[in-house]
């Protein structure tokens, strides 16, 4: 081997002699592909502090920042209504600047903003609720790719912000919407004056059902009736339909809709005897396993439509919740629930009910030979909070249900480790500690409303 000495100081008194030798070959280095980065950096953004994370990715380089600043716009958080109005200044901007001449017809930041979350936004007054509609009527045509929208329900969509959501959805063949939480519906037509005749057709088609119309995509949807007096159910007409298959619901104009995607379907308060209920029920849902709805069994149908959705939606469900929200509202009307063998007979498929109060009637077989015709594969039964009567029904049903592995109290959290004995034997608290004790003995666990075991 060559090598190469190197004398630096030839006349000093005690030159040294260096030994050159070549530096090491440097390493081929690895182009990865802006997909795989891509990938990466979304893996980074999932954890806390995702949002830091994909900011920091900016300043790094270039390439860096290309790749980032797509997965930085893809989800917004916004807070306040003038964030909101800062943010539709910014791509409203860049929208104008954005010509045809390039080969992408849509606009950034725009087109990467694929969710969109307000539920943070108080309500202050309706001033502001004016303004917030007006900034969504103004954004929704610059996010063409939408797929998640929520919303704080003390929000109402206009008919304008809705018609933007349609409007992309025509210019795009059809909406990218995926999941719409917290959206606000006005019934404007009653379904039962239509079926009754009352009504000769129903009018034009309700803005949320037209943009549900545009929405094949759709996996989640959560409703909240608004606009009617909940008194108004006290002065009732009395007439009622022997069979809701008597009914012609062709005769009134009612088309179904197209969501075979959808899988979590929340429809909670006024909203019984909406056009919108009344065309979910007419749609096939073969998607759906999980649904929240707000019991009216005590309601004739067709002035009620919940129990019927029920039993027309009730075979591929998972998950049942019976739910009242807790509005600020007086006098509160708290409907009664289908009784017990309804909903099991409803749903075979059922691995997880939520009852509210009052508690349904239980209306099974009170002889055991009967057990084994309605034996369910029930798994875990959510309650509103313990007492007498609900373990008088739990104890009635027990025997039908031999899956039975959780209990739940919804309303009612365990005291934390420390308390003192007294604080942990009475009340509510005495109440599940003896459930808990109780159904032991039949493998059944009692946790609370966060799904967690008693602090030992």
């Amino acid at each position: 081997m060559s090598c190469t000495i190197l004398q630096p100081r030839p006349y000093a008194q005690l030159s040294g002699k260096l030994l050159l030798l070549p530096l090491l070959h440097s390493g081929r280095t690895f182009d990865f592909p802006s997909e795989l980065w891509e990938r990466v950096f979304e893996l980074g953004a999932e954890g806390k502090g995702g949002r830091q994370f994909l900011q920091s990715l900016l300043v790094v380089s270039k390439r860096f920042k290309d790749i980032a600043l797509p997965l930085f716009h893809s989800s917004a958080c916004i807070t306040t209504l003038s964030s909101l109005q800062s943010f539709w200044k910014h791509l409203h901007a860049a929208d104008r600047k954005h010509d045809s001449i390039r080969r992408i017809p849509y606009s950034a930041p725009g087109r990467w903003v694929k969710e969109l979350d307000l539920r943070n936004i108080p309500f202050t007054s309706r001033g502001a609720a004016l303004e917030f509609d007006e900034i969504l009527t103004n954004l929704f045509p610059v996010l063409p790719f939408l797929s998640s929208l929520r919303m704080n329900p003390s929000f109402v969509l206009s008919r304008r912000a809705i018609a933007a959501l349609v409007d992309n959805a025509v210019m795009m063949g059809g909406s990218t919407l995926r999941k719409l939480e917290g959206i606000s519906y006005v019934p404007q037509n009653q379904a039962a004056q239509c079926l009754l005749g009352n009504v000769p057709q129903c009018q034009a088609e309700e803005p949320l059902v037209q943009l549900l119309r545009y929405c094949p995509l759709l996996e989640q949807l959560e409703v909240i009736g608004r606009g009617h007096d909940p008194t108004e159910l006290d002065f009732l007409n009395s007439t009622e339909v022997d069979s809701p298959h008597s009914l012609n619901y062709s005769s009134v104009g009612i088309t179904s809709l197209n969501l075979p995607a959808l899988q979590t379907l929340t429809v909670l308060s006024n909203m019984h005897s909406s056009i919108l209920l009344l065309t979910l029920l007419l749609t096939p849902l073969p998607s759906l396993k999980k649904l929240t709805i707000t019991p009216y069994d005590d309601v004739p149908f067709p002035h009620s439509l919940n129990t019927q959705f029920i039993l027309t939606h009730g075979s591929g469900l998972a998950t049942l919740a019976l739910l009242a929200p807790n509005f600020n509202e007086w006098p509160r009307r708290i409907h009664k629930s289908p009784s017990m063998k309804t909903l099991l007979a409803a749903c075979p498929r059922l691995k997880h009910l939520g009852l509210e109060n009052p508690l349904p009637d239980i209306d099974m077989p009170s002889s055991p030979a009967s057990f084994s015709s309605q034996v369910h594969q029930l798994e875990i039964l959510s309650l509103p909070r313990p007492n007498a009567a609900a373990y008088t029904m739990l104890v009635a049903i027990l025997p039908c249900l031999p899956s039975l592995r959780t209990v739940r109290a919804r309303d009612v959290r365990w005291l934390r480790k420390g308390m003192g004995l007294r604080a942990l034997e009475t009340g509510v608290q005495g109440e599940m500690r003896e459930w808990r004790r109780r159904l032991a003995r039949r493998g059944v666990r009692v946790v609370d409303g966060e799904w967690k075991d008693a602090e030992e």
